[in-house]
């Protein structure tokens, strides 16, 4: 993702395959030509740039292999690639280091750190009509921001408004089916639908949002007659034979159901260490195909039925999350839609 959390590059199974591959990675500004050895390049859009590295595992008996492939995994600098014994002088990572915007309380401070960001990361062109808007706050690429007591009350002011929206946003930015909120299917592209206010919003509830073409993820704060998910309650997700998530399976794709603590959007400590429901477990599947998965704070009575069962809190609401990593079509194009989650009568 380049430094606005907008995807730009992918390099895995749906892309690029299975085999390993040497990707040199370029700034903006590069201009030179690849020496030989690199399977492609890749050009950043912006100086800084996040890589998140996700590997798929079956169980825990994998996890020797993940971390083998893992240990695989290296970034290094070019000339050190051409020449082992080349000497480079890194950045200091105690500048980036020394703090977290998501830790910062100040509305001024935490304005000054994006301006500071802008500077080294200059916005896209297509973005130049939204700095002229803010350029008279103080807001802007190596800008400074008004130094007065009112002008930084207004700033604090406009934050504190900026924040309800994006919660509101939250709840209300992706259309909801069945108790499901369905992103869009230009979700995490520049120029999507909502524009920069859900492409803030999303980064309030994580940072950055994939391709749906690599994977697409459902979020239900309420049951099927939207009534919010309380442990008071237990439930049933349940999947007929044809609306089980569809995905790549020549791709290697997956899905998952995930339990949230609705209050911090934590996962849910249960004293078996189970967090959510896979693709990948030994789920158990009915006569007719369908799979039923049992959300509820005490294990179903059926104890064959352990595989399907998400723990969920003894106490409060809680939030359900359904990924679906490399989906099929109906995934990507945004029209495939969960069951709603039940509350068992």
């Amino acid at each position: 993702m380049d430094a606005y959390f907008y995807n730009f590059a992918y390099d895995g199974s749906r892309t690029t395959g299975q085999k390993a591959g040497n990707y040199l990675l370029v700034g903006p500004d590069w201009l030179g030509e690849a020496p030989a050895g690199f399977t492609q390049v890749i050009k950043c859009p912006t100086n800084t740039i996040h890589i998140y590295e996700r590997i798929y595992f079956r169980d825990k008996q994998d996890l020797p292999a993940v971390n083998a492939v893992q240990d695989r995994i290296k970034l290094t600098p070019l000339p050190v690639f051409l020449d082992p014994h080349a000497k480079v002088e890194m950045p200091d990572p105690s500048v980036y280091m020394s703090f977290d915007p998501a830790q910062v309380k100040s509305p001024i401070q935490v304005l000054r750190i994006a301006n500071q960001h802008m500077g080294a990361n200059p916005p896209p062109p297509q973005d130049q009509t939204m700095l002229e808007y803010f350029a008279p706050t103080g807001i802007g690429p190596a800008s400074t921001l008004p130094q007065d007591a009112y002008s930084q009350s207004v700033l604090d002011g406009g934050a504190a408004a900026a924040e309800h929206a994006m919660t509101a946003l939250a709840m209300t930015g992706f259309v909801t089916k069945n108790g499901w909120q369905i992103p869009p299917p230009d979700v995490g592209k520049r120029g999507g639908s909502g524009g920069m206010a859900m492409h803030a919003m999303i980064q309030l509830r994580s940072v950055g949002i994939n391709a749906p073409e690599e994977a697409v993820y459902y979020i239900a704060y309420d049951d099927g007659i939207s009534q919010a998910l309380n442990s008071k309650n237990n439930y049933v997700l349940k999947f007929t034979a044809d609306n089980i998530p569809p995905t790549l399976k020549e791709k290697f794709g997956f899905w998952s159901v995930t339990m949230y603590d609705r209050s911090n959007l934590k996962l849910v400590a249960n004293a078996i260490d189970k967090y959510s429901v896979r693709s990948a477990d030994d789920l158990v599947y009915g006569s007719d195909g369908s799979l039923t998965v049992y959300i509820q704070s005490e294990p179903p009575a059926d104890h064959k039925m352990l595989a399907n069962w998400l723990p969920a809190p003894k106490h409060g609401e809680f939030v359900l999350m359904l990924r679906v990593y490399l989906g099929a079509q109906s995934v990507v194009a945004g029209t495939y839609v969960p069951p709603p989650v039940k509350p068992v009568q």
